[in-house]
């Protein structure tokens, strides 16, 4: 080790000149493969290694307890640097060490109900592309590090899930991402998947018997049935009325040892309500109307709760989405009113459209490399939609024209994001009422 920090001060400099923890970073991937090497030669080098852990730890408690910065403002540095240092401080007994470098990580971790990945800045800011860094590569060597450690954890299909979300094609990004998931896949598969399944799975709602499949030599079949509301809505009622008794429990079964058995519960519902209050479960949504042409020609009017808008005047429809952490295979979607018509700025019979006031162009930042958050969108007869198959965490806008062409008063459903393959992970804005005026 102390070769590996001769070598790094003489070509890239002294550790102070690295303040996002690059040079720890370095020096904790050496020690991480030498141990690896060391047990897979079965060489006796515990005590030196032991060691070396220890001081790695004090060189990161150090900068981690440095007021200037913490885990999150490290990122992806950080999280590598703890990834490649936890299995070492598991495995020679340092268990206080090991419990504080496991809280500074885990204290990194976002979580949904069916992904989790970690929280970190962009690699580049942190002049990470010196050793190649990625927000998918530190989340496959984590998984990695909580699989050799506390395979219990519910994390580890999380992160595994939240990793192949993010393949295009089949693959990741770049071969160093390819490279560290292939191998975090690979200790999730020898520690969880080795056994073969040979299993039947049972489920009851209530004293409803819901299902029984049985599940056999490995497959990605995954087994669907649908139990009707009013099944649920019987079983309730069956409980009786006081509110200790309106919960319906769900149980499930498993039958037979060998193999893993993965499922997920979920509910569809219609809500009667058509005046619906806003809601963030994973994303937030606000939706605004503003007028084009003319100032007087789009209005709210606070005592009606209702926007008032002239008959054929264009308006312009601002949405705005935010979300805490990355998420993956999004979709906006915008319900229109009655009176509006999307117009579609492909069509050659369009017109000239103003430039939205988010576009990089209108704010003097256009790039020619970096397009918008979105990568493809849809203009239908009643909404509009917009989608993306990775979304990082921040503030994101989106606006469409559209022109009135119908009078009267109209109720307008919310907009909504979801990630399609997790509708539990959404967010909606507040219906309107939209009143078309001469």
């Amino acid at each position: 080790l102390k070769n590996c920090e001769a070598h790094l001060s003489r070509f890239l400099g002294a550790e102070k000149d690295f303040s996002s923890g690059i040079f720890l970073n370095l020096l904790c991937k050496a020690h991480s493969v030498r141990r690896r090497l060391v047990q897979a030669m079965g060489l006796d080098k515990s005590a030196e290694l032991d060691k070396e852990c220890v001081e790695l730890f004090q060189r990161l408690n150090n900068k981690l307890n440095n007021p200037k910065g913490s885990t999150a403002t490290h990122g992806t540095t950080m999280i590598e640097t703890l990834a490649y240092l936890i299995p070492s401080l598991f495995h020679y007994g340092k268990k206080q060490k090991f419990n504080k470098a496991k809280q500074w990580m885990m204290s990194c971790v976002h979580e949904t109900a069916e992904t989790a990945c970690f929280a970190t800045e962009s690699s580049t800011a942190e002049a990470g592309f010196l050793i190649l860094q990625s927000n998918r590569r530190a989340d496959a060597l984590a998984l990695e590090s909580i699989i050799e450690t506390e395979p219990q954890s519910t994390l580890c299909s999380k992160l595994l899930k939240g990793l192949f979300a993010h393949r295009t094609r089949g693959c990741w990004r770049t071969t160093q991402e390819n490279t560290a998931i292939l191998l975090a896949v690979d200790a999730y598969f020898r520690t969880f998947e080795k056994e073969e399944p040979n299993f039947e799975a049972r489920c009851w709602l209530g004293d409803a018997y819901c299902l029984s499949e049985t599940f056999k030599g490995r497959s990605v079949d995954t087994h669907v049935t649908n139990v009707p509301m009013q099944v649920l809505c019987d079983e309730v009622a069956k409980q009786g009325t006081t509110e200790k008794r309106e919960t319906v429990p769900l149980v499930l079964q498993k039958l037979g040892a060998p193999g893993r058995l993965y499922y997920r519960v979920g509910l569809k519902y219609a809500p009667r309500s058509l005046n619906l209050a806003s809601l963030s479960a994973g994303f937030t949504v606000t939706r605004s109307y503003s007028s084009i042409d003319r100032d007087s020609d789009v209005s709210f009017d606070s005592k009606e709760n209702a926007y008032k808008i002239r008959a054929g005047a264009r308006v312009r429809v601002s949405l705005t989405m935010s979300n805490q952490t990355r998420r993956y295979h999004v979709a906006l979607v915008d319900n229109m009113p009655g009176a509006f018509e999307a117009l579609n700025p492909a069509l050659k019979g369009t017109g000239n459209i103003p430039a939205s006031p988010f576009s990089k162009e209108k704010q003097g930042t256009y790039c020619w490399w970096r397009g918008p958050w979105y990568e493809h969108q849809n203009f239908r007869d009643e909404r509009v939609e917009a989608f993306c198959s990775y979304l990082n965490a921040g503030v994101h806008e989106y606006s469409y024209v559209a022109r009135c062409t119908q009078m009267g008063t109209f109720v307008v459903p919310p907009a909504k994001a979801e990630e399609m393959y997790s509708p539990e992970v959404f967010g909606r804005s507040t219906t309107e009422r939209v009143i078309v005026v001469e």
